[in-house]
């Protein structure tokens, strides 16, 4: 039995304090949301955090050959079924009785990941799966075995074999289930890009039992399972921290961003610092007011964001009125050193541009970000309802030519409070004489800091703004509340939020509808947190995001005790477990020659996939970037391993060395322009440069 005095202690900490990890709580009544508005996850694909990763994503798999030899397996005889069942499992059934529930039909996946579970409902004690190519003769693969619930995966071997086959033609799957003597078949259709997902995905976790709850980063590399990356070295203990979350990660996977702060007791603080990625992670600067800032590719810099008030020394998250809420400010958008947290001269920047939530393009050359600005009729309140871009020239730090690319979608703002007055809401404010008298940490209408724009119908926040790898198209969030989150302690509602892209070519705005539907016609407004992965792989572009849909059959609630590490009591502690990190292939628009692909713009994302390997608790907010460079001379799969960019592979060989220089750029090799990039092998449309390494584009 849990001790009274331990959980009468917590139960108290979770209704005092907005504590570590509470600000991306998925309902007012869970008490305790992340802090940082992004997510609560530990993603190690068994729930115990420590997983089988190595942390170094370093490609242990062979490279895509589409022209390896057939492969052809029959696992049937290794299942444990006798021989009638297997017999009656290949010849099939007349209908598909069955309903298959995950993945959904039509996917695309990369290759280089794990394999997904296929699950349905209806019942089944065996089951039986073939997958092949349509028209290629590449693979001919069987497989099958026992069941006890709806849930069925090939080995990771087999998938790996499978994938590294594609000729990104249809994923041909024949699923049969047997019920007793009644055979249900079914007829599934998948894709497989022409390339494998490289890199590694960093995100939050706050109910992670090794952390006591408190917030930290998480590694998963691509194809493995994660574990814990960053922590805070304190003993406190759950839920007042100290907790490390808030995380930015440079493209290149050399640099993270990350903040640590602390509750309880009264004196808080909400420390930002710079890390180098490794092994494990370096701490190299402090870097003031610079929670959700953008990284410059490289990681040399972040951009910071503006926020006109003082909020330093709340006792719970710094947000006033005007502010982006977990930045205490005042400060004004503008460049910081990530090794020595030292401005660094930038002109065509203005202290009214506050620049929030910004994202540097993999290029280097443009900047997205929420258009916030002092609200001409209010001389309290931030209007916050414009998407923006500029240039930017990296040789002379200098931003200009904004331009505003999505306003006003979701139509009229409802000014409300939205924090409930009472209880929660009337706790005190901040520390005194830590801002000036008369600031918002001192007169805001609550410890809070209340945000009174209230919500929108529609919605109409944009957020989370990122570029796709080209550059010429931005994703993002529309969101229903005016603090960007999905919720957090004193908030009355959930907010609502739908996935977007934007074509910066033309203007054209659509919602990502493929992407953003769930099962059985979910409430498709509970998508949050948009990033890509910053390079093509097999001519798509990838998507990740928190969902707080239906993964198949998996339960998606807490298990019991779980309020021990989440600070949540009551029914609402399964809600912060419904978190989960999904991913979507998203069709560039842009053929190889420059014209696109349709004369009005079309929903380009997939249907989405759980990505395997983060663990069955609260997860959200993932950074997707390459891993940290190999050196000339070490083994690499491709040009995205090697600082160089450039990996040379033997003709029929698994692995290659990375390389000073080549005569073209091969697929994933570092190109400037198109003519950098080699000839595809057998014809066939020419690799294109895209975010600086050559790739694929398909219709």
């Amino acid at each position: 039995m849990r001790p009274s005095l331990f959980h009468a202690s917590l139960l108290g900490l979770a209704l005092l304090l907005s504590a570590c990890g509470k600000d991306d709580g998925t309902t007012p009544s869970d008490g305790y949301g992340d802090g940082d508005g992004d997510g609560d996850g530990d993603g190690d694909g068994d729930g115990d955090g420590d997983g089988d990763g190595d942390g170094d994503g370093d490609g242990d798999d062979p490279i895509l050959t589409p022209v390896a030899t057939m492969f052809t397996a029959d696992r049937t005889g290794d299942s444990g079924l006798d021989d009638g069942t297997i017999k009656a499992l290949k010849a099939g059934g007349g209908t598909c009785d069955v309903k298959v529930v995950y993945p959904y039909d039509n996917t695309v996946f990369p290759g280089g990941l794990l394999p997904p579970a296929i699950m349905w409902t209806g019942g089944g004690d065996s089951v039986y799966v073939k997958m092949s190519y349509d028209s290629t003769g590449t693979v001919d693969f069987q497989t099958a075995g026992k069941v006890t619930k709806g849930e069925f995966a090939i080995k990771k071997e087999d998938w790996y074999e499978i994938t590294r086959r594609s000729q990104n033609t249809l994923l041909l799957v024949t699923f049969s289930v047997k019920n007793g003597s009644k055979v249900s078949t079914c007829k599934l259709n998948w894709r497989v890009a022409q390339g494998n997902m490289v890199g590694a995905v960093y995100y939050n976790t706050y109910n992670h039992p090794t952390t006591l709850g408190t917030g930290a980063v998480m590694r998963l590399p691509l194809g493995k399972v994660a574990d814990i990356y960053l922590k805070s070295d304190a003993t406190t203990g759950a839920p007042s921290g100290p907790c490390k979350s808030c995380h930015s990660v440079s493209f290149d996977g050399s640099t993270m961003v990350a903040s640590e702060h602390y509750y309880f007791p009264i004196a808080g603080y909400f420390n930002v610092a710079s890390y180098g990625i490794g092994a494990k992670p370096t701490q190299k600067s402090g870097l003031a007011d610079a929670s959700f800032g953008g990284l410059t590719p490289d990681g040399k810099m972040i951009l910071q964001m503006g926020n006109p008030d003082c909020t330093a020394g709340a006792v719970t998250f710094p947000r006033a009125t005007r502010n982006f809420m977990l930045v205490a400010g005042p400060s004004q958008a503008g460049l910081l050193g990530t090794a020595d947290g030292k401005p660094v001269a930038a002109k065509g920047l203005t202290k009214d541009n506050y620049m929030w939530m910004p994202q540097f393009s993999p290029k280097g050359d443009k900047v997205v970000f929420n258009y916030a600005k002092p609200l001409p009729s209010s001389a309290t309140l931030t209007d916050r309802r414009e998407l923006a871009v500029m240039d930017y020239d990296a040789a002379t730090k200098t931003f200009s030519n904004l331009k505003v690319i999505a306003s006003n979608q979701g139509g009229t703002l409802t000014f409300k409070n939205y924090l409930p007055k009472g209880g929660i809401g009337e706790l005190t404010g901040g520390i005194p004489g830590t801002c000036p008298a008369g600031s918002s940490a001192q007169t805001g209408d609550s410890a809070y800091g209340g945000i009174p724009n209230g919500s929108c119908s529609g919605p109409c926040y944009p957020a989370w703004p990122f570029f796709t790898p080209d550059g010429n198209g931005v994703v993002y969030a529309l969101i229903s509340e005016p603090d960007f989150a999905v919720a957090f302690p004193g908030r009355d509602t959930q907010s609502k939020s739908e996935l977007w892209y934007v074509d910066l070519t033309t203007g054209e705005k659509v919602k990502l509808a493929n992407a953003n539907k769930g099962l059985d016609g979910e409430d498709p407004q509970m998508n949050y947190y948009p990033t890509v992965l910053p390079v093509q792989i097999g001519g798509y572009y990838w998507m990740f995001w928190t969902s707080m849909r239906k993964w198949g059959t998996r339960s998606t609630v807490a298990p019991a005790g779980a309020e021990l590490y989440t600070g949540i009591f009551g029914p609402s502690a399964g809600e912060a477990y419904k978190k989960r990190l999904w991913v979507s292939a998203i069709k560039p628009r842009l053929k190889s020659g420059g014209e696109f692909d349709t004369d009005k713009l079309e929903d380009p994302s997939m249907p989405p996939f759980y990505l395997e390997g983060q663990s069955e608790t609260g997860n959200t907010r993932a950074f997707a970037a390459l891993n940290p460079c190999e050196k000339s001379g070490d083994t690499c799969t491709s040009g995205l391993d090697c600082c160089t960019g450039y990996c040379k592979v033997e003709k029929d060989a698994d692995k290659g060395v990375c390389v000073e220089e080549v005569t073209c750029a091969p697929l994933n090799g570092k190109c400037v322009k198109n003519e950098d990039c080699c000839a595809p092998e057998g014809g066939g449309e020419p690799n294109v440069c895209i975010g600086g390494y050559c790739g694929i584009v398909l219709l």
